[in-house]
């Protein structure tokens, strides 16, 4: 009997499906071993990659504050920016070639 997990984590991503018979056989006792080890009762699989993964985020996202002088700059933002930039050429470009506006 497989069980599947649909939903999504804090940052809208999908949560990787997983067999019940994995979660029984590899995760619930790895899950033991980590509680024991990290005296953390409540840990779950996945929790201190979810760690380091909003570690990481929030890192660059105040070295980027910094560069960027900008205390409202989320992860993304500059990405956002490039691509829209990117475009905007892009379409001038063609408008060039073309003469169309559309």
């Amino acid at each position: 009997d497989d069980t599947y997990d649909d939903s999504t984590d804090d940052n809208g991503l999908k949560l990787q499906k997983t067999s019940s018979s994995i979660k029984g056989v590899i995760i619930k006792p790895l899950e033991e071993v980590v509680r024991q080890v990290t005296l953390n009762k409540n840990y779950t699989f996945g929790d201190i990659t979810k760690s380091v993964v909003n570690t990481t985020t929030n890192g660059v996202e105040d070295a980027l504050r910094a560069v960027t002088q900008s205390e409202d700059y989320q992860f993304g933002d500059l990405t956002k920016k490039v691509v829209g930039s990117s475009t905007e050429v892009f379409e001038d470009v063609v408008k060039s070639v073309t003469g169309k506006d559309d």
